[in-house]
This record gives structure tokens, sequence and C-alpha cells, in this order.
């Protein structure tokens, strides 16, 4: 235990001086990021025409040592990399740049914003790696174009761009300063009425009225929302309603966008509203198409994002450090939202995605906003932002196996990414029995996506059937794909032994019983570091010890103590070694 004390020491100095180095490098350059957020602000272009743009962010990358495929995967995106360290140094970040706008109204959602963020970002981790002689990790820059309503980042995926990334980053200037704002998981659909055409006035009995149809539809979807959950959203245009009134509409068409906090709520409201569609074409007669649209060869919707704990804490720790107060979570929680295409990268990755203030009274998506981003007002904000990415960044860099792992009694799986230095390291350190693997997982915060005991491993739904089959053979357990309390990321919202779990304080009674049948052990719903959901990032626990954030208060190490079993199962020998190593430690 002395040993683990004095090398997370050691780490909280390195990245304290790292993060010094990226904050200095940030502001040196910060009238040239000034520049490039203008420029690209007084010239904004719509989805997949961003050219100027990509031409304009792609030679700032050039100009500051990066590596830049331009015009990859797509016209107007690109992958910019370090040029002084590779895929293989460790870890991988990817930090996302967006530019394309709106209609009419420019840069009213401040994408000019998220790009400076993001170079000044990409700036500053450069600046810290550059100045380590080991290998801390590696840094990619992708350009994404077209997240309004083209689903660039997905294009993206499909592409593989994000295979060998560990863990991603962005972030978006709003009214507020926010860090858990849920971004909704949005389905569009066309749908299309088919009737016939007759004289409204000499045949109308010998018409099928396709605007009918539609109205019809549209009423419904209006009377379906009192039994709508208040998170849900609906909204609908008619795109075609016939041509002349003088003749009975042979079609009709409607758009609608639905919204809802989950992928798993959204087919539920799918399922209601093509119902509501199909009941309408029932009713006038008519036929109907329903083209339920998404994006990239997967046509995928926009998914809604997952906040990855482990960064967003991080994150809140260093911009509090530069003077941002965040609202209380539940108020962040309230606030307005929309839909991202960053929240499909989050079901990939263990992504961050917070928006930060730059002191617009309007809101996303108004000419007010547009100006709002376009002020000098906004660079102060933009910067911190950008420095507390970097900042998050190095810290993970700096305490890669906290997240990275998870192993059990009998194996021990960590990414790809592990050098062959530091595979040794850790086989050195573990007794022979110990199974020790490499695994090749896009999901690659092993930790984050997989709570384990000695028998059974609750995994991320979307883990690839490879990597559940390595979890199976190597920890020899029984592997269940599950959520906690919604959450995919079991591995951060529950702890488990071979005496008991503690679990996503909002996990509910019908889902522990179920979880408990899974695991044979008894659960219960807690919380640790005073009141943090985020079991995995704050405790660490085997069937004789746990130690927890220093936050936890006396009752949540009494339910610790208790679901666990601690008091029991611990011998008193190991206590007593664990207790003279803490006072060692502290010395």
């Amino acid at each position: 235990m002395a040993f683990r004390k004095k090398q997370k020491t050691i780490n909280d100095c390195l990245a304290k001086e790292l993060s010094e180095k990226a904050c200095s490098a940030i502001d040196n350059l910060s009238g040239e990021l000034h520049e490039l957020s203008n420029k690209l602000w007084a010239k904004p272009e719509l989805k997949f025409e961003e050219h100027f743009a990509h031409e304009t962010v792609t030679t700032f990358f050039e100009k500051h040592g990066f590596d830049v495929r331009r015009k990859y995967p797509l016209e107007t995106a690109f992958v910019a990399s370090n040029k002084t360290t590779q895929q293989d140094n460790g870890p991988c970040v990817a930090v996302l740049c967006e530019y394309d706008a709106l209609p009419k109204i420019g840069h009213a959602c401040g994408h000019n914003l998220i790009a400076e963020a993001g170079a000044a970002a990409a700036i500053g981790v450069k600046a810290a790696l550059d100045h380590v002689s080991g290998n801390l990790g590696h840094l990619v820059v992708m350009g994404t174009p077209a997240e309004e309503g083209g689903g660039g980042k997905i294009l993206m995926l499909d592409a593989g761009c994000f295979d060998n990334v560990d863990f991603s980053m962005m972030v978006h200037p709003a009214p507020f300063d926010a860090l858990y704002t849920p971004f909704l998981a949005n389905q569009k659909v066309f749908v299309t009425f088919k009737g016939r055409a007759a004289h409204a006035a000499a045949f109308p009995w010998e018409g099928k009225n396709a605007l009918d149809a539609a109205v019809l539809s549209h009423n419904a979807i209006s009377m379906l929302r009192q039994q709508m959950k208040p998170t849900w959203r609906a909204h609908g245009v008619f795109t075609d309603g016939g041509t002349v009134p003088g003749i009975i509409p042979e079609t009709s068409q409607l758009h609608y966008f639905f919204r809802c906090r989950t992928l798993k709520d959204l087919e539920v409201l799918k399922e209601k509203a093509d119902h509501c569609f199909r009941g309408a074409a029932e009713a006038t007669g008519c036929t109907v198409d329903i083209d339920w649209y998404g994006y990239g060869e997967s046509q995928k919707p926009y998914a809604n994002f997952i906040s990855n704990p482990v960064l967003t804490e991080l994150y809140e720790k260093h911009a509090k450090s530069l003077g941002v107060t965040f609202p209380s979570k539940s108020v962040q929680k309230s606030f307005p939202n929309g839909s991202t295409d960053m929240g499909n990268v989050s079901y990939v990755l263990p992504s961050l995605h917070p928006g930060y203030s730059i002191k617009s009274t309007a809101g996303n998506h108004t000419q007010g906003f547009a100006q709002a981003a376009g002020r000098e007002e906004a660079q102060h904000p933009t910067l911190v932002a950008a420095k507390s990415m970097a900042m998050t960044t190095i810290d993970i860099l700096c305490s890669f196996y906290s997240v990275f792992e998870v192993g059990n009694r009998h194996g021990l799986l960590v990414p790809n990414t592990t050098t062959d230095q530091e595979l040794q390291h850790i086989r050195n350190s573990l007794t022979e029995n110990v199974k020790i693997q490499r695994v090749e997982e896009r999901l690659s915060a092993l930790g984050n996506v997989v709570a384990c005991n000695d028998y059974v491993a609750l995994v991320h739904p979307d883990l690839d059937r490879e990597t559940e089959e390595i979890l199976a053979d190597v920890l020899k357990v029984e592997v269940f794909r599950q959520t906690v309390a919604g959450n995919v990321l079991t591995g951060s919202y529950c702890a488990i032994t071979n005496q008991g779990g503690l679990v996503h304080p909002h996990t509910s009674i019908e889902d522990q019983d179920e979880l408990s049948s899974l695991l044979q052990v008894p659960l219960v719903a807690g919380t640790v570091n005073r009141g943090s959901e985020v079991i995995g990032a704050g405790m660490v626990v085997n069937d004789w010890c746990a130690f927890c954030g220093l936050d936890t208060t006396s009752t949540e190490l009494s339910v610790v103590e208790s679901v666990f079993k601690l008091g029991d199962a611990q011998p008193s020998n190991i206590a007593t070694t664990m207790r003279d190593s803490l006072i060692e430690s502290m010395n």
C-alpha cells in the first residue's frame, strides 16, 4: 500500500507539471486561436460544405506540428495526429472540432468556438506530451463536419476513424455552464401518404384525401402527448399538402423528429408514433410509407449522450480551479437540451461534452447567440474550457490503469495499447496463476464497461463478442450484457465482489432483484464520496477490504461494510498490515 500511495503522488506531481505546460502553451497562442475562430465566424458554411473551414483549421494544425490527413474520410473532415507520438505509445485521446453553421443565422450554435476550443486543447496536450521523455499516450484531433443534421461523427465512426481511440472529448458553448445537460436521442422520419386525386367540388366521393391522413396523424401525435413521458419530445411539419384547393390531394408528407433521453425509450415512442401514422392511413383509405431514417451505412439515429463519470469529474475539478461555477446537478439536468452526433461516439468510447457559458442571454440556434459567438467576451471562457479539457486528458494519461483494466483472482485484462514493458511489469507484480491478456476492444476503458467478481461479469451491451469470450475464458466468469439504472457503463455505476454489491442509487427494486439473481449475491443501492453515483470511480473493494474516496461519509462507509460483509470476512492480520501500511504511507 505504501508503494501505491507513493506512485500516486509521483503521478499527481507529473500531472501538475504537464498541466502547467499545457496552459502556458494555450496562453501563448491565444491571439492566433482567436483569429482562427473569427475567420470561421465571418464565413459560415452549411453541413458538408465547410470547405473554407476545413482549409483554415487543417492549415492551423499543420503549422503547429501535426500530421494532417485532409479530406478524410469525408470531403470536409480530417484527422490530425501529433507528430512526436505514435499510436502504440499508450492510450489515445481524440479531441473533436466542429465547424458547420446553420442556414441564414450563421454560427448560431457557436461551432466556430468549438473548433477553437478543440484546437487550443490539442495545442496544450501536445505541449505536455512533447515535454515528457517517456511515452504517456497519443493525441489525435478530428474535424467532424455536419453535426447540424448530417451525422458527420456517425459517418466517421462507420469509416473506422475511432477504432484506435481510447477516449474522446469536446466542449460546446451555451448560455450556461453545465456538465450534465441531457442530450437526447433523436430519430427522424418522413411519412408519405398516398390517396386518390379527384375534383373537390364535382366528384369528391371519388377521392381519397392524403392531406386528411396527414392532418389526422398529426392530431393523433398531439393527442398522444398525454401518454408521453415528460422528457419525450415530438415535433413535425407538413412538407407536402397538395397543390390547389380544387383537387383532393393525392399525396401528402410529414417530417417529424422524435427525441428521448435513451435509445430504449426512443424505440417505445417510435412504436406509438408508427401506430398513429398507420391508423390515419387506415381511417382515410390511403397508403402510407414510413421512412425512419438515420445516417451512414448503419442508418443510426443520433443517440443520447452518455457522459463518462471519470472524465466529467476531472473536467469539473479543473474548470472550478479556473473560476467556473456550476449549478447543482439537478439544475443542470433541467437545462434545455437538443441532440448531437457526439452521443453516438459516447456509446463507443468514454466521452466528455460539457457546455460552457459565453455570457449570452440568447439561447443556441438564435441570431443573438450567433452574435455572442463572435464577440471578444467569448474568448476567455473558450480558452478556460480548452485548458480544462487539456488538464483532464493529462490526468487520465498519468493514471492510465485506473480506468482501462479489469480483473479478478483468475486473470487481468488490459487494452491493446499496453506496451510490452508495461505488460512485463504487471506480470512481475502478480502471481503466476493470474493470467494476463491484452484485448483488442473498441470500448477500451475496460474498467468502465465491465464489473465482475470471481464468477460473474456484467458488461456493456455493445461489448464485442470476441471480448466477451476472452472475458469468460481468462477471468473464468459467466458474462451478462446489462445496464445499471439505465446506464451502459456497468463498471462505473456498480461494484461487486463475491460477498455483495453496491449499485447506482436510482437502480429500481426490480432491477436490483434481477442483478442479484444473476450475481447470486445481495445488492444495495447507494453512493460513495458524499452522494456520488459513480461507484466504480470512488471505491475499490475486494472480499477483505475497501478503499473509498476521502469524502465518503460514515453512513456510506457503514453501507459498504455491511453489503460487502467486510467486518465478518476480513482476517485480523490483513487488517493490521493494511493499517500499518496506511500509517506508513501518510508519514
